[in-house]
């Protein structure tokens, strides 16, 4: 396994907290995408997009056998971080970080500690 994978959930509890993350629940219509988006110091690759079906948990990063494309394309990331941008700032996007990290079960509908965001 990756060390980056190591106790992700620790990890990403942690950014929440010090404001490094933030999450948000889209409700102005079903959503399922998954679309990671990286940014890096780097003139040959500023950005790239990940596309799949993974979602952000060790099984989804790690064990299940999902799909996902790298997208290297400068027009066709930044196309990626526009559709990103425009759902983000949608007034149905809800601010739900505080949620995720005071109690992880509550702000994804699960009782135990999880990290889905």
């Amino acid at each position: 396994m990756p060390r980056i994978l190591d106790n992700i959930d620790v990890h990403l509890a942690d950014a929440l907290r010090r404001g490094r993350v933030r999450a948000k629940l889209f409700l102005r219509h079903r959503l399922h995408a998954k679309l990671y988006l990286c940014r890096r110091r780097d003139d040959d690759n500023p950005m790239t997009g990940y596309v799949g079906s993974s979602n952000l948990t060790m099984s989804g990063l790690v064990t299940q056998g999902e799909l996902n494309v790298d997208v290297l394309d400068h027009d066709a990331a930044r196309k990626l971080h526009r559709w990103f941008d425009r759902l983000w700032d949608d007034q149905f996007a809800l601010d739900i970080t505080p949620d995720c990290w005071t109690n992880p079960g509550r702000a994804t509908g699960r009782s135990t500690r999880t990290s889905y965001i």
